[in-house]
């Protein structure tokens, strides 16, 4: 099959379909609370089409000081999200999972779910997600292209959650 280019608003993903985007260079990881209250990043997966950011958070610290005081200290820390890597740009994905989702209320009356992608390297070795349109935070530019390199049969796929 030859390479068929579409914009992102134009066609929708579905399993099996092998694509590629330049986007995808562009990423970021998520962060996971830890029980001691620091954040440090889940690098299983990445958000791809958009930009690591710096997540920022307070630590705070309880104690009664020798005069009987209560006191709160706090420490802030900040961690980098980026995950730009400018060969994702040329690799291939196969999708292997899709599901409208996302949405949700708010104060002006909620948003619409988005179409969530999950696909993983020709190889095995990345996973990646997005949406590729709603109205979410992760989703691709309506002008993005992604390119379509035929189908590949997809079987016995573990997807994370």
């Amino acid at each position: 099959m030859d390479t068929v280019m579409a914009y992102a608003r134009e066609r929708r993903v579905v399993v099996g379909d092998v694509i590629s985007c330049s986007l995808f260079a562009y990423g970021r990881y998520d962060t996971v609370k830890e029980p001691d209250g620091d954040y440090v990043l889940s690098t299983d997966i990445v958000w791809v089409g958009i930009r690591g950011l710096n997540y920022t958070w307070r630590k705070y610290k309880k104690y009664t000081d020798e005069d009987g005081w209560r006191v709160e200290k706090s420490k802030e820390f900040t961690l980098n999200t980026n995950a730009y890597d400018e060969s994702r740009a040329r690799k291939r994905y196969v999708i292997t999972y899709t599901n409208l989702q996302g949405g949700g209320p708010s104060y002006d009356g909620g948003y619409p779910d988005g179409w969530y992608v999950k696909a993983v390297e020709l190889d095995g070795t990345e996973i990646i997600q997005f949406y590729q349109v709603g109205s979410v935070i992760g989703v691709l530019p309506s002008w993005a292209e992604i390119e379509f390199h035929g189908t590949k049969t997809v079987k016995n796929v573990i997807v994370i959650e």
